[in-house]
């Protein structure tokens, strides 16, 4: 086993979809390379030469969890996988233009009102398009 890790982003840091992310590992001189990837963005490198890195600008329509991994392997091809899971948010002060609904694709919930038998959820999907700011 080798000495290997994720050293950028740290776990649970916050991004903005846009924001371009810078991923660094620190490994031993003995690695033929690193393959770095993304679990849902789907962004893939290879770095062949220290020190490793990685860079990806985070799509506009991400919001969620990304796992990012990497996976160095060494001159006797022994290999070990590292990763590290980011959180993409919209600002809290954001603002929708150019508004646009889906109504196939529309999901509301509705929740119990507290009378009684009133214990059913009512869901409807809402997908929102535009740009934000």
């Amino acid at each position: 086993m080798f000495g290997f890790a994720i050293t950028k982003p740290i776990p649970g840091q916050l991004f903005r979809p846009g924001d371009k992310v810078v991923v660094e590992v620190d490994g031993t001189a003995s690695l033929k390379g690193v393959l770095f990837y993304t679990k849902k963005i789907r962004e893939t490198s290879i770095d062949f030469s220290a020190p490793y890195s990685f860079e990806f600008i985070i799509p506009q329509t991400f919001i969620g969890t990304e796992d990012i991994f990497a996976n160095g392997k060494q001159q006797d091809n022994s290999q070990i996988e590292v990763s590290v899971q980011i959180v993409v948010q919209l600002p809290s002060n954001v603002t929708l233009k150019g508004l646009k609904t889906d109504r196939a694709k529309l999901f509301l919930t509705k929740m119990p009102d507290g009378t009684p038998g009133a214990n059913f959820y009512e869901q409807r999907q809402l997908r929102v398009e535009g740009e934000f700011s």
